[in-house]
């Protein structure tokens, strides 16, 4: 058949066409063979034509070029070997005993519906002679390849791996120097080291696949480009994608999550040994768990758990009691104290421990006979089937509070009721979509009205433990009317038994064991059936997405001395690891029951919390919470640092995993992702990229939402959407030429500092466009960062401790510009230790602290400060712009601070400074050494300019006006204020001005003459003349005799005065309140805008306008006018100047300033 490939149901000549399944038909008496070749390629045995065979292989070597053989239902132990060109189709299943399941060595070769397991190798498709090409794996199903591969392609080409499962092997599918392959719709999860691997491989789909539970989930090695990657659903990965020098890859569409939770209780946990083998019995110490958040705070822990072991789990063995203590959770534990004890008790009697707060330790003696509910609902839902035996059937708790509701017969004549339950607390986050409210907790019953009352209620309630365990609550004498009992908890407590005992409490003797031995090692993490751990089922490798926390653990060996009593010194686990521990077996006492009770004092914190990937801060008794307060600290004496010299010293450097991680690749786009990450781990890392575009992600729940380090250049970060990394947003670190904009980015950065975007020892760079809030800990950052734009961003309700923005440690040349900037706890804008940078014309408003704070800390020097809003900073001590000078020639914190202060040559003008409780402060303490700040030019809230005591130290102006209050700590004389927005300077002579701001006790000519004259006590203004456009000439008022007019805003005036005089104007601004209307020819307008301009701009946004001229009332004399079309003679205008502009053409327009 050579030149002919028919490929049953796939392809033809490598193209993909639809999937037919053929039907098997059964024929009459006719016995169908397990193997055959099927020569009508009909899918059924036809005798006489269709030979059958025993052995796979057999069938193979008998085969031609375009053959199919079908291979019934069976399992076979076989190596295949497929060298033509064939179709292999069935259901079988094939034992590759320790081999090579299949290999192909030939083109057009299709393998479908194959079980294969027990191999090195799934299937393997080479040939040593040429480049395999249109081989087709489709719906087969591969796994225990431990030693290698799941499907490997070794120089193969145009090929498809099409609805596969790969798992349980080393690597799941690899690709080594092959391209233009296609893995489509497999599930490649939990192996060992990679779902899928490229190495040098290009051009390849790798599309809507699911990738779960492997080391990598995907890996680009070497060389491995020009990849598409789409609609993959990855979880709970080590590392989501990891692209190591590969460049022009595609990473789009995909669903990435980086968690896996399953219940798993609260580490550590307890095994104990019955005479035949190691049971799990309880997790221990779930309250013990450090760094909840609770109202603003954290809630204390509380490390004591007594667990109570069952007589039948813990026998004798070689007259020993054997207990092993596992950390399998992704948890650091803080193991003080193990102690075990015995109680020998009437057989008739079961022994609980309480859910009080205060009974946690109290042993409850019960009958074996219990009293059972006649009826119960939970939410309303009837579950008595649920709740009527200790079955593993446990209630749903489908609710944000869940409210179990029972009922009992008559127990008026009981001395003594008791409620048993036994159940346990689900602390999947997320579990139906609900938050836990660990803190709402009632026992309740019935009153006299029929309404429900609290008997026992919050605090005084312990949470079940995160695995079953049967508690008891005393409700003698709190029934009122019926036996009714609601147990309401508002995190997921799911119920097995609730009964009520009637017999009375007896007393038990309690025997403490001695411990004789007690081993720290590692052991692993143990496989789980339902919501048990199976100790013999256990992994040596760390579930993918746990974290690698960092420190000092304490060193394998033996800790028997480190268990004996509650004493701050601990056995530090890491997960993985197992303490064995073995005490001396004592004899039961004749005719009674034995029952244990473990009692453990034990912290732990998991990486969800503040601090859960490192073991420091050690907890202690006497902490006051934990985090703790910088005044408190772990016990530093001798003693205890000689304990953590000698027993801490297993040190772990920790690790952080990604979802996408892309070192040293080039040109990747990545783009439409959804990002779940988790505490340890970074949704997108890139090291040494250059030329990346991050676009269009989601990005959730991450350590850091992107990750830039190691000279990563022209990077475009855009569009994104990044939310609650307890770390950071966006980091970069020596980045050059990176673009940040139009991302969304909130609740960062509530774990550490980091916030929203931080950049380190990153230059040349824009942020710019981005919406930033609720970043914690600063919605951005710069540290030692140089030459970067941060223009147009909104940074709004940012709850950091410090700041919106900042600048650290030498950050110099960037430019903050046009950002708004509002209702951030601490300071709008820090600048510490950082010069030249200038922060121009930005909305800085109602921050917690102060608009503008210049850290006392380092050289600040040249800031400038031009053309801001700043405003609503009017709580005691809040400022608008606050320069701390420190102490000049004094003792501060013991040290000498003579000249500490470093910030010189600040500049703060044109910026409009208003409703603060001070405007400017620049506090000195001690007589100022230092140049003054220059703070010209400014808008205080009134045109009669700053209230305060300051003295201009150039004009000697004194800071009396209706403003914002400027102030200078011990100094009064260390601000040039003078002049400000409001103050008018008049020479003798004419001059040609605009009203730089409005009062309405100004409104014509008249007004205005009057006003300069009162001020000045004599008629020193004398003429007012305006220029009338429409008739191209003057209109004059002589001031108290004739000519009166109306002012408006944005118009220009002629003022002659006697002699030289400067004033100011009791009013407000004036922008954007100008209408004036321009003809052709010549008018006269005036700049009102805070900001100065420029001749050239005026022109230029005024049709028709081809010269702008000015009046020097210095001189008395015109000066050269600027030629707009030409762009001659450009002149600076501030406002409050008034200039002639010359339109040669056009109909009459409207100017709004």
């Amino acid at each position: 058949m050579k030149g002919k490939y028919l490929i049953y149901g796939l392809v033809v000549f490598g193209l993909v066409i639809a999937m037919i399944n053929l039907p098997v038909a059964t024929v009459g008496i006719v016995e169908t063979p397990n193997i055959f070749i099927d020569k009508n390629k009909n899918g059924q045995y036809d005798e006489g034509t269709d030979e059958g065979y025993t052995a796979i292989q057999d069938a193979i070597d008998a085969a031609i070029d375009g053959d199919i053989i079908k291979v019934n239902d069976g399992t076979y132990e076989e190596n295949l070997v497929i060298n033509k060109e064939i179709s292999l189709v069935g259901d079988p299943v094939i034992d590759a005993q320790g081999g090579i399941g299949i290999s192909i060595e030939a083109n057009n070769t299709l393998v479908e519906n194959f079980t294969i397991f027990n191999g090195t190798t799934g299937i393997y498709v080479h040939n040593e002679s040429f480049t395999i090409q249109n081989v087709i794996i489709n719906n087969c199903t591969i796994y225990e390849c431990w030693a290698d591969t799941g499907i490997f392609f070794y120089d193969v080409i145009n090929s498809w791996i099409n609805n596969t499962q790969v798992n349980d092997t080393d690597t799941g599918i690899y690709l080594y120097y092959s391209n233009n392959n296609n893995i489509t719709n497999c599930n490649v999860s939990d192996n060992d080291n990679y779902g899928i691997y490229l190495y040098y491989s290009s051009n390849n789909n790798i599309n809507n696949n699911t990738i779960n539970e492997n080391e990598y989930g995907v890996y680009l090695d070497e060389d491995s480009d020009d990849n598409l990657i789409e609609y993959n659903n990855l979880t709970a990965n080590g590392y989501g994608f990891y692209i190591w020098y590969a460049n022009n890859n595609k990473i789009g569409y995909n669903f990435i999550n980086q968690t896996l939770w399953s219940n798993g209780g609260s580490c550590p946990f307890l095994y104990t040994w019955d005479g035949e083998k190691y049971n799990f019995v309880a997790d221990l110490n779930g309250r013990g768990i450090l760094a909840i958040p609770m109202n603003n705070g954290y809630r204390p822990p509380q490390p004591e758990d007594f667990a109570i072991i069952e007589g039948d789990k813990l026998k004798d063995s070689s007259g020993n009691y054997l207990i092993q203590i596992t950390q399998e959770y992704d948890e650091i534990s803080y193991l003080d104290l193990i102690e075990l004890f015995a109680i020998d008790h009437s057989p008739d009697l079961e022994l609980y421990t309480g859910l009080l707060l205060n009974e946690v330790g109290r042993i409850y003696t019960v009958g074996k006979e219990h009293i059972k509910p006649i009826y119960a609902k939970e939410n309303g839902e009837d579950c008595l089937s649920k709740i009527l035996n200790k079955d593993g059937i446990y209630t749903e708790a489908n609710s944000d509070i869940n409210i179990l509701e029972v009922g009992f017969n008559d127990l008026s004549s009981a001395s003594e009721i008791k409620l048993i339950l036994n159940g346990y607390a689900d602390w999947t986050p997320g579990v139906s979509g609900r938050t836990q409210k660990s803190w709402i907790r009632f026992i309740q019953v019935k009153d006299e009205s029929g309404e429900w009352r609290n008997v026992y209620s919050g605090n005084e309630i312990i949470t079940p433990a995160a695995m079953p365990r049967t508690y008891v609550v005393n409700l003698t004498g709190k029934f009122i009317t019926d036996y009714s009992i609601r147990v309401g908890f508002g995190s997921t407590v799911r119920w097995d038994y609730i009964a009520v005992d009637t017999t009375p409490t007896e007393e038990v003797e309690i025997n403490k064991i001695d411990m004789i031995s007690a081993d720290l090692h590692f052991r692993g993490y143990s496989e789980f059936e339902g919501i048990f751990p199976d100790y013999y089922k256990v992994k040596t490798r760390a579930p993918p997405t746990f974290s690698s926390p960092s420190g000092y653990f304490t060193k394998f060996g033996d800790v028997l001395q480190l268990l004996t009593s509650i004493d701050d010194k601990f056995v530090i686990m890491h997960h993985g690891d197992e303490i064995s521990i073995v005490f001396s077996a004592i004899n039961e006492q004749e005719g009674k029951e034995r029952t244990y009770l473990l009692h453990s004092w034990d912290y732990y914190k998991n990486k969800y919390y503040e601090t859960g990937s490192t073991v420091e801060p050690l907890p202690f008794r006497s902490m006051s919470t934990y985090p703790y307060p910088e005044d408190e600290h772990y016990p530093d004496s001798e003693e205890y640092l000689e304990y953590l010299a000698n027993w801490n010293t297993r040190y772990y450097e920790g690790e952080k995993r990604a979802g996408i991680s892309l070192p040293y690749s080039n040109n990747t786009q990545i783009y439409n992702n959804t990002i779940i990450g988790g505490p340890s781990c970074y949704a997108i890392m890139l090291e040494g990229e250059t030329n990346a575009t991050i676009k269009n992600n989601t990005i959730l729940d991450a350590y850091c939402g992107i990750y830039l380090w190691d000279y990563c250049e022209n990077i475009n970060i855009t569009g994104n959407t990044i939310q609650n990394c307890s770390y950071c947003g966006i980091y970069v670190e020596y980045g050059e030429n990176i673009t940040i904009t139009s991302n969304n980015i909130s609740d960062n950065g509530h774990g550490e500092s980091g916030g929203g975007i931080y950049f380190s020892n990153t230059n040349n760079s824009t942020i710019s466009e981005n919406y930033l809030t609720n970043d914690r800990t600063g919605a951005i950052t710069l540290y030692d960062s140089h030459h970067n734009n941060i223009i147009n961003n909104d940074i709004i309700e940012n709850c950091g401790w410090y700041y919106g923005m900042a600048l650290f440690d030498g950050s110099s040349y960037n430019v903050i510009e046009l950002n708004d900037v509002i209702n951030n706890t601490g300071y709008g804008i820090l600048i510490s230790n950082s010069p030249y940078n200038e922060i121009i014309e930005n909305y800085i408003a109602n921050n917690n602290w102060c608009g503008i704070y210049i850290d006392i800390e380092g050289d600040s020097n040249h800031t400038k400060i031009i053309g801001n809003t700043i405003c609503g900073h009017d709580d005691e001590y809040e400022a608008g712009i606050y320069v701390y000078g420190g102490y000049i020639g004094g003792d501060l914190d013991g040290e000498d601070d003579s000249n500490y202060y470093y910030n010189t040559d600040t500049e703060i003008h044109w910026n409009k400074i208003y409703n603060n409780t001070y405007g400017l402060v620049y506090w000195i303490g001690g007589m100022p050494a230092t140049p003054y700040i220059n703070a010209t030019y400014n808008w205080w809230g009134n045109g009669n300019g700053p209230s305060g005591e300051m003295i201009d130290p150039v004009t000697n102006e004194q800071s009396n006006g209706d403003g914002d209050e400027i102030y200078g700590g011990q100094a009064n004389d260390n601000i040039h204020f003078d002049p400000w927005i409001g103050k008018v300077n008049l020479y003798k002579g004419w001059n040609m001005i605009t009203l730089p701001v409005w009062s309405e006790d100004i409104l014509t000519a008249e007004d205005l003459g009057n006003y300069i004259n009162g001020i000045a006590g004599y008629d020193i203004c004398t003429v007012i003349t305006k220029w009338d456009a429409s008739l191209q000439k003057y209109i004059s008022c002589v001031v108290g005799v004739v000519g009166n007019f109306e002012l408006k805003p944005g118009e220009g005036y002629w003022i002659f005065m006697k002699n030289n005089f400067n004033f100011s104007i009791d009013g407000t601004e004036i922008e954007p309140s100008v209408n004036i209307t321009l003809r052709r020819g010549y008018n006269l307008i005036g700049h009102t805008k805070v900001l100065p301009t420029e001749a050239l701009d005026i022109g230029k946004n005024i049709p028709n306008c081809t010269k702008v001229g000015r009046w020097d009332a210095s001189s008395q004399q015109w000066l050269p006018e600027c030629i707009v079309e030409k762009e001659l003679g450009n002149f600076d205008i501030s406002i409050g100047d008034a200039v002639f502009i010359f339109r040669n053409k056009g109909d009459v327009i409207t100017w709004n300033g």
